[in-house]
């Protein structure tokens, strides 16, 4: 049973379910979303009216077509346009939005195909609560390095 249900699952599906479980451990992950973007992209190709038709659909459309527009007008006005230039590809993340209601809104999809993905991201949370639940203790112990113990991602205790 567990093997049929695997076998159901497309490289996108597994793509966006490895993405849910690394993204809160490390910001790497975004290598991962930017496949399942390229894949994404090119699979919607194929069946372009019906592609197109669920991204109108999507509720979200307009909100990230207008932060992705203001986020890129900001080069013009950033204090340093090359810092801002150089991580414009990140506005592609906000693209997972139309994917996911893509992919999972279709009436022909499965509903619950959304469970794994969110699963996916608590076990990764999990698992980095109980990694932080000794690394920042023991950063405590070594003087000094308690204050540089966390990231911008994890905040610090």
């Amino acid at each position: 049973m567990l093997i049929e249900v695997l076998k159901k699952r497309t490289v996108l599906e597994w793509g966006l379910i490895l993405f849910a479980l690394i993204l809160p451990i490390s910001i790497a992950a975004e290598t991962i979303l930017f496949l399942c973007l390229a894949i994404w992209i090119a699979g919607s190709l194929r069946r372009m009216r019906e592609w197109w038709s669920s991204i109108r659909r999507n509720p979200y459309l307009i909100p990230v077509l207008v932060f992705v527009v203001i986020a890129s007008l900001t080069v013009f006005w950033s204090v340093r346009p090359g810092e801002t230039l150089h991580r414009l590809h990140r506005l592609l993340i906000p693209l997972l939005v139309l994917l996911m209601g893509d992919l999972y809104g279709r009436p022909s999809s499965r509903t619950f195909g959304v469970r794994e993905p969110i699963f996916a991201f608590v076990v990764g949370c999990v698992l980095l609560g109980l990694y932080d639940l000794f690394r920042i203790p023991r950063a405590g112990l070594d003087a000094g390095a308690f204050f540089s113990a966390g990231t911008m991602r994890d905040p610090q205790m």
